[in-house]
């Protein structure tokens, strides 16, 4: 009998509570709840390409008397486009002097370089800057 009577009660308490007033038709007015987000708006905006890449030297290869091929931890997929240019970096991450690198093969993710460098010259720098132009 307790039980019957809890859930009339349940049910008199909902139907007697004063429900909000839907003006309009029953539709809520606009800006509440359950109104839709304003559309996307595309602006068109793209982030613009890097113009300098720092990058890790991964391997060494001598090139005859030609210098060295140096292969660089960026590519393609970092920006890396022919019309760069190269340069190795001191301690201080300037270019060192007369360390131009000519742009061989650009790969996705690698790049290779030539210097006129030697090995045991380039193991004295911390990295790689390239730039465009």
């Amino acid at each position: 009998m307790r039980v019957l009577a809890v859930a009339v009660l349940l049910v008199a308490c909902k139907s007697s509570a004063p429900q909000p007033s839907e003006p309009h038709g029953g539709a809520p007015p606009a800006g509440l709840h359950n109104a839709e987000p304003p559309p996307a708006i595309d602006a068109g905006v793209v982030d613009a390409p890097p113009t300098e890449i720092r990058a890790r030297i991964i391997q060494l290869e001598v090139v005859g008397s030609s210098g060295t091929y140096v292969v660089v931890s960026a590519g393609s997929d970092d920006g890396v486009a022919k019309s760069w240019k190269g340069c190795l970096l001191d301690a201080l991450l300037n270019c060192r002097p007369d360390s131009d690198l000519v742009l061989v093969r650009i790969q996705k993710q690698r790049t290779i370089l030539q210097t006129k460098f030697s090995p045991s010259q380039i193991q004295q720098v911390t990295g790689v800057r390239l730039r465009a132009p």
